[in-house]
C-alpha cells in the first residue's frame, strides 16, 4: 500500500477540482436576475494587519451576532458558495466558538474561514494592493453577483474576514457600496512581534515575507526583518487610512484589540450600535467571555525582539 500518493497522480484531480470551481459562474449568475439591485443585507468586512487579532474578532462576532460567513465548508466549493449555503446553512449549525485557532485557521466544517480561493476569483494573487483603476471591471461584476447570490441564500448579513481585502478597499467599496468595514488595530510592536513569530514557525525563517503585501512591498524587502515587520504594519494602516478618506469614514468602525480583549462585551455593544446605525440589527444573545487572555511571552529570538523595540522607539 502506498504511504504517499505520487504527485503525478495527485495533481490532475486537483487541477480538475480547480477547473470545476473556476467555471461555475454560470450557475451563480442564474441565482440573481439583477445584480445591480440593492443587496438584501449589507456585508461587513473585518480588515487590518495580519496577526492583529482578527480571527478572535471574527469568531466573537459570529458567536454573538447572527451573521452568515464563509465557512470551511463553503471553501470546498469556492466557485459556488451560494449552493453550500442553500444546502447546508453552516452558520445555523455553528454552536459557538471555543476561541481557538492556529495561525488564523479554525477547525471544523462550519467554522469561519478567510477562504482565499474565493477571493482569487476576483483579484490577482499578486500584487495584493489593487486600486479601483487596476481592478478588472468584469470580475467586479462577477464579485457583486457572487455576494448577491450568497446573501440571498443565507437571508442574513454576511461577515467577511480576509485581510488581503485591506489592500482592495477601493474596488470593494465601489463594487459593494452597501459594505461596511471594521478596522482592527493592535499595538504595532505586538503585531510585528507576532508576524516575526509566524515567519519563523510557518516559513522557517525570519527573512521570509509573511501575508499581506502593502504597495511599498519592494522597498520593505530591502529592510532587516524587524524593520520589515513593523513597517508592514504601518504601511497597511496607512493605506487603510488613505482609502477611508476616499471612501467615506462613515462606513468605517475602528476597534482596538487590547480594549476588546479586556472588555469584549462592552466593545461588542459599540459594534452593535455601529451596525444598527447602518440598518443592521442582529443579535444571537450569546454572551462573550468576561475577557480574553493576551499573550505576553516573547516568542522570537530575544536579540531580534530587542532590535524591534529599539527601532519602534526611534519612530518612523
Amino acid at each position: 500500500m502506498l504511504k504517499k500518493i505520487p504527485r503525478f497522480i495527485r495533481k490532475p484531480p486537483y487541477l480538475f477540482y480547480l477547473f470545476i470551481n473556476q467555471h461555475m459562474g454560470f450557475f451563480e449568475r442564474m441565482q440573481v436576475a439583477n445584480p445591480g439591485q440593492d443587496l438584501p443585507h449589507k456585508p461587513v468586512f473585518i480588515i487590518g494587519a495580519p496577526r492583529s487579532g482578527s480571527t478572535l474578532l471574527y469568531q466573537s462576532l459570529i458567536t454573538s451576532l447572527d451573521f452568515s460567513y464563509l465557512s470551511n465548508l463553503h471553501c470546498l466549493m469556492f466557485g459556488m458558495p451560494w449552493l453550500i449555503e442553500k444546502m447546508f446553512h453552516p452558520s445555523n449549525h455553528f454552536k459557538g466558538s471555543q476561541f481557538q485557532s492556529r495561525r488564523g485557521t479554525v477547525r471544523g466544517w462550519n467554522s469561519p474561514s478567510e477562504c482565499a480561493e474565493f477571493w482569487y476569483r476576483f483579484f490577482p494573487r499578486h500584487p495584493h494592493h489593487i486600486t479601483r483603476e487596476n481592478a478588472d471591471p468584469h470580475k467586479m461584476k462577477v464579485l457583486r453577483n457572487a455576494i448577491h447570490a450568497l446573501t440571498r441564500a443565507s437571508s442574513k448579513p454576511l461577515l467577511i474576514k480576509n485581510l488581503h481585502c485591506s489592500m482592495r478597499l477601493q474596488p470593494l467599496a465601489d463594487t459593494l457600496p452597501e459594505a461596511l468595514f471594521i478596522v482592527l488595530h493592535r499595538k504595532e510592536t505586538d503585531t510585528a512581534h507576532s508576524i516575526l513569530a509566524a515567519r519563523k514557525n510557518q516559513l522557517g525563517s525570519y527573512n521570509r515575507w509573511f501575508s499581506v503585501e502593502p504597495p511599498n512591498i519592494e522597498q520593505l524587502k530591502q529592510l532587516p526583518p524587524q524593520q520589515q515587520a513593523l513597517e508592514q504594519v504601518r504601511s497597511i494602516y496607512q493605506q487603510i487610512r488613505e482609502d477611508e478618506l476616499s471612501i467615506g469614514s462613515n462606513r468605517f468602525y475602528h476597534l482596538q484589540y487590547e480594549t476588546f480583549c479586556k472588555k469584549p462585551r462592552f466593545e461588542l455593544q459599540d459594534i452593535i450600535d455601529f451596525l444598527k446605525d447602518h440598518g443592521i440589527d442582529i443579535n444571537k444573545e450569546q454572551a462573550l467571555p468576561d475577557h480574553f487572555e493576551r499573550r505576553t511571552k516573547i516568542r522570537i529570538d530575544k536579540a531580534l525582539y530587542d532590535q524591534l523595540i529599539q527601532y519602534a522607539q526611534k519612530g518612523f
